[in-house]
This record gives structure tokens, sequence and C-alpha cells, in this order.
């Protein structure tokens, strides 16, 4: 008995997941062995209902054409027919029925891995119990001797249940905590939690300044937390995980809806942005005070309260040993990550989050010192628009919205001296535009590093799900715009990167203990967008135009990817690049890789570091905040997400977002 699908869509689901994994004498189970149809069910019905319509909507999309060629329903054909289907939109010539059918292909990984007897046929070990004894006690950072519960907020005494009656109760707030309307008020309210957010926020309340923090998204205790990458991905991420971009690519992109943000669901890397960004950013856009000499105090500071440190030799593991040795092989060097980390144990988790509770994202450090410093924090709780009188902010509204679901239900109005904007690059500027803010600056300038992955297969087993997510890295290349990176993640996940579905992919993935993959991403220098909240519409529009030269450094590193791997012992190498062999079997082979005329529709491309829809600029007319965070032409309002950034910083975003919250945090403090 479903759940969500109808009979017919189930019968539909069935028939495709049957193409896609069909049943043989011997070898890895079938769609109905692996019970593909009762995930998707459960899929749905984790989904928000806007996304669950459209996931409906493709089982629809791909039965009426179906019926238009062959008189029948998809329900009803044989298993051959509807493969030969399906491969007329694998290798259509049309770049969108393409990415349609690469985005049913992908749930239907996610449905056929989260089968326990796949796991088991294929041989993915189970990651560590997170509830067993750990052999070390978690500090909160480097040099405090403090240990604290890896857990969640125990030593703080329970919060009085907030009401519209409420005076300033001090804690952590979730969705069952609500009885009524919240109407609160304080000195700065800082909308997001995750790096941008919780820095500035926290800094604030440090100073004895009275700071409320929201958060669109829930709680996410270690108990909740899952390697199903596709389970994960529904419940933590906004439109469930669903978000692409539109232009003249299709890109997935990917932010945290939960406590913590970002910091919860990314490999913890930590990076300083490169001198010439910042160099850049000074001389064509006027930002101020912002130089690798102005940051570096705050970079210090952040990097030592959020124990940042590089990844122990024990924890590689062997896809990161191969990824070196590789590098070393072709003339580069590979070395160790920086992470915001203590105690990994090199399960291979970070991205759907730590279930050990060795990575220190915000809900680990940060939220539990911004309480103790006597800060607020509502989670589920979603700010629509900025209070705005006489031009200045005055507070937010927003409502309580329901973790699975989405239902509001509540209303919320926070009034405070200043508004502290750190939602992420798409929904700061979305506040923005639904409060009446019309610069043409705000929502421009969307900036992305475009990444995209490849797939090695090796003679001996790599388990690859074991070590560090991502723990080493190739710098030599980032004069040139590019960076290589070593990279795991739920096996669904990483398993689009292989080609066909069927028969051929079924092998393919039976040799998943020998598949390492690997990532590179690229500037994105010449590449940009916009983003923009159509009135009455349920999502943001968010477009994106990938630009030559930065489809030329993708497919120069997917080349260098590819020599890695055969350098490092690989005997099959999937590029993933169409209208080119999708597997490559000898280092002569990347010859033609490297030199082929491709389009932007040739690399499958997608980035999670954003950049820029509120970019700092001395001219109002060209960006839309100042060099201090504040917003052009509204006074008491402040953006500290990645959304400042100008240009892209050359590196990974997370620690450079750290500094610049940590340093606007101080000076609003002072301010107010």
């Amino acid at each position: 008995m479903m759940g969500v699908l109808t009979a017919p869509e189930a019968r539909i689901a069935r028939a495709i997941g049957q193409a896609m994994f069909p049943r043989e004498a011997r070898g890895l189970p079938d769609g109905h062995d692996a019970h593909v149809v009762d995930y998707l069910d459960k899929l749905l019905a984790l989904a928000l209902p806007f996304e669950r319509t459209q996931l409906r909507g493709l089982f629809q999309l791909f039965e009426r054409s179906f019926m238009a060629l062959h008189r029948q329903s998809l329900a009803d054909a044989d298993a051959d027919v509807i493969a030969e289907f399906l491969r007329g939109w694998e290798e259509s010539p049309t770049y969108s029925r393409r990415m349609i059918f690469e985005g049913l292909r992908s749930i239907y990984l996610m449905a056929w891995f989260g089968s326990d007897r796949v796991n088991a046929e294929v041989g993915v070990t189970a990651a560590p119990d997170p509830d067993a004894p750990m052999e070390f006690l978690r500090r909160v950072a480097a040099g405090v001797d403090e240990v604290r519960a890896a857990e969640e907020i125990r030593a703080l005494p329970a919060p009085p249940r907030p009401n519209r009656f409420m005076g300033r109760p001090e804690g952590l707030f979730e969705y069952g905590d609500y009885r009524g309307d919240i109407r609160d008020n304080c000195d700065v309210v800082v909308v997001g939690s995750g790096p941008g957010g919780v820095i500035a926020a926290l800094e604030m309340a440090r100073a004895g300044r009275r700071v409320i923090l929201v958060e669109a998204g829930p709680v996410a205790r270690r108990a909740d937390l899952s390697r199903d990458g596709g389970m994960t991905m529904t419940r933590l991420l906004w439109d469930s995980g669903m978000r692409t971009t539109r232009g003249n690519i299709i890109a997935p992109t990917m932010q945290a809806r939960v406590l913590g943000g970002g910091t919860v669901i990314n490999s913890a890397i930590c990076l300083r942005a490169t001198d010439a960004a910042l160099e850049s950013w000074a001389e064509d856009h006027g930002v101020e005070g912002l130089l690798g000499a102005d940051l570096a105090p705050h970079f210090d500071a952040v990097e030592a309260f959020m124990g940042v440190r590089v990844v122990e030799d024990a924890v590689l593991g062997p896809r990161n040993r191969l990824f070196a040795e590789g590098a070393a092989a072709v003339g580069l060097q590979a070395t160790p990550i920086l992470r915001n980390e203590q105690g990994c144990l090199g399960s291979g988790g970070c991205l759907y989050g730590c279930r050990n509770g060795a990575k220190l994202s915000h809900d680990r450090r940060g939220v539990p010192e911004l309480i103790e410093a006597g800060g607020r924090v509502y989670t589920s709780v979603q700010c629509d628009r900025v209070i705005l009188r006489d031009g200045r902010a005055a507070g937010i509204e927003g409502f309580v919205v329901h973790p699975s679901t989405g239902q509001r239900s509540h209303t919320v109005r926070i009034l405070a001296r200043a508004v502290v904007l750190a939602a992420g690059v798409i929904a700061t500027p979305t506040i923005c535009q639904r409060s009446g803010l019309t610069r043409p600056a705000i929502g421009a300038n969307l900036r992305m590093h475009p990444g995209t992955v490849v797939a090695g297969d090796f003679p001996e087993p790599v388990h690859p799900w074991s070590g560090a997510t991502q723990g080493m890295h190739v710098l030599d290349l980032l004069p040139y715009g590019i960076k290589l990176e070593a990279l795991w993640a739920d096996p669904a996940l990483m398993a689009f990167r292989m080609p066909g579905f069927g028969r051929p992919l079924k092998r393919a993935l039976a040799r998943y203990r020998h598949i390492a993959t690997w990532d590179a991403w690229v500037s994105g220098d010449d590449s940009g967008g916009h983003v923009r909240q159509r009135r009455g519409a349920a999502r943001p529009s968010i477009h994106y135009d990938l630009g030559m030269a930065d489809l030329r450094r993708l497919q120069q590193a997917t080349a260098t990817l590819c020599e890695m791997f055969f350098a490092a012992g690989a005997t099959k190498v999937y590029p993933g690049i169409h209208g080119l062999p999708p597997t490559l079997r000898g280092p002569d082979e990347v010859a033609t890789l490297r030199t082929a005329r491709i389009d932007v529709h040739a690399v499958p491309s997608g980035s999670n570091h954003i950049f820029g829809t509120m970019a700092m600029g001395a001219d109002p007319d060209r960006s839309a905040t100042a060099s201090d965070g504040s917003v052009h032409g509204v006074d008491d309002l402040y953006v500290t997400d990645a959304s400042l950034f100008p240009s892209t910083p050359g590196v990974n975003p997370m620690l450079t977002i750290w500094a610049l919250a940590h340093k606007i945090g101080r000076e609003i403090a002072r301010r107010y």
C-alpha cells in the first residue's frame, strides 16, 4: 500500500524501475527486489508539496511521452521497449531532454542504493555506530580545555515555551515549542544560522548586545542523520534538494535548510581567500579594508574558534591516497585539506551531516556559545521580509514553518535596532526583493564555482566510502582558475557519474568497491547570472550562464583528473562528457578529451559554492552593499554571508565568510 503514489503511478514507477535495474539470472538485485517503488514513495512523502508535485509530474511526463509513441502505458509495456524509449531520452540531441532523464535516473539510483540488500551485495560497509562510545573525547576546538557533550545542548536549562505573551526567553526553540504568534524585540536580529549568521551573532552577543537568530530549518540531531543521501537532501536542503539554475545550463545547487546551515552539509574545507581575489575586490569594485593583512586577525580568530586543522594521515583512506599518488605522477602536488573538526573517524559522511559528532558545524560550535552569551535561537522560523520604516530596517516578519511540510502556522514579528541578513546567496536577495528594495544590484552578479566529477575503476578494492570525505586537494592550478579535490558522498549521489542504465549500469555498479570519485571546480570568472523573486512564484528564479572560458577550464580539469586516475592505476575512467566516449580505457584516450570541441551542454556541472548577489562595492549603482556589509540606501540593514563577495574568492568560501562575519559582527556591535 503506497502512502503518496497512486496505484497507476506506482505501476509506472515500477515499470521504469525494472528498465533501470532489470532482473538477471545472476547479478545485483533488480528494481523489484530492491524495493525502489517503496523508496520513491517515502521520498515523495518527505518532499515539500511543490517538489512532490514536480516529482509526480516527472512520472506523468514519461508516461505521456511513451503513450504518444507506443499507444500504451509504460506499466503495460515490455521492459525492452521501455529501455529503448529511455535510451532515446538519455541520448537525445536536445539538452533539456537529457537533463530530465538524468533527473529521473538520479532518483532511481537513490532508490536502488536505498536498499540494504543492494548495499550488502555491492559491499558498502556500515559507518561506525554514532551511539557507540568514541575512543576520544571531542573537544570543542584546539586550545579549549572544556569538553562538551557530543550530542546536543544539554548543559543549558530548558527554555520556557515561547508564545505571544512571552517576555525575553533565552535558549533554543524548536517547532514543537511554539504555541502562538511570536512577538519579540532585541538589539540585532540575524537571519540564517550558516557561517555568516552564527559568527556575526556570536560576536555581537559577546559584546553584550541582545541578539536573536532565526533559522528556517529544523535542528538535526545525530539520531536524525542518515547515510542515505536522498532522504537527507530531501529533509535538510532547500527545495527538497531539487534546486537548479536556469540559463544556458541546468545546474544543481544545494543550500542547507537546517540549524547550522551549510556547515552541517559540507566537507568542512577551510581555506583563506587568495590575495589575488581580495586585491581584485579592492581594485575592481572599490572594496576597502578587506585585503589579506586586514582580514588576517579575523582569519586567525575564527580558525582558532572553529578548530581548523589539517586532515590526519590516519583518516585519509585509499581514495585520498590514490588521489595524491595520481597527482604526483602527473607533476602536481596534492596536499592535505584543512577542516573544522575534532576527532574525525574517516566515515566519509560529511555531506549528509556528521553522525560521529566530529565535524564542528555550527549546531555544535557556535550556537551553544551564542546561547551561553545570552542569544536566543528560533528554528523553523522563515523570514519573509524586512520591516522598513523611514529608510531604515526596524525588524523582520515571517512565519513558523513545519520542518517537514513547510506549512506556515504562526506569524513572527521581531523588532530590532538592526537587521543582519545571512540567509544565503539565494535567500538574502529575495528577502530584500520581497521587502520592496528595488536596486538593480540586489540579486544581480550571481557567481559560482562550476564543478564536475570524474570516476575511476581500480583493479584492487578502494572502499571509497572509507576515509575523510575530502582529504586531499591540488592547489597548483589555482592561478589558472582550477582546483582539484578528492571526493566522496552517498553511493547514489556518486553513481550518477557511471554512464547508462539497465544491465551495463548494474555491471559497472557491481565494481563499486573499486571505484573512486574525484572532482574539479573552476573559478567561474567568466560566468554569471542573477536571482529574482517573481511575484506569486513558489520558488525564486535562479539564472546562470556558463561562459566559454570556464567551460574550457572544466574540460582541461576533467582531462587532468582522467590522467591522474590512469597514473594512479585505474583501468577505466568515466569522464561524463556528452558526445565523447563514456568510458576511457587508457591514458592515450585522454588527449582526444582535452582537444575536443564541446559546448556548454557537454559537461555536467553544478555548484554549491555560490556568491555575489548582494555584492560589496563603492558604487551604489553597481553594488548592493558597502565594504562594512551595510546595504546601500537602507540604514541599519547588513549582510554577512557569501552574497557579499563581488567575485569568487578563489578557494572554498566558508573560512572567508567566517572572517567577514567576524569583522562585520564586531563593527555592528560597536554601533549598536
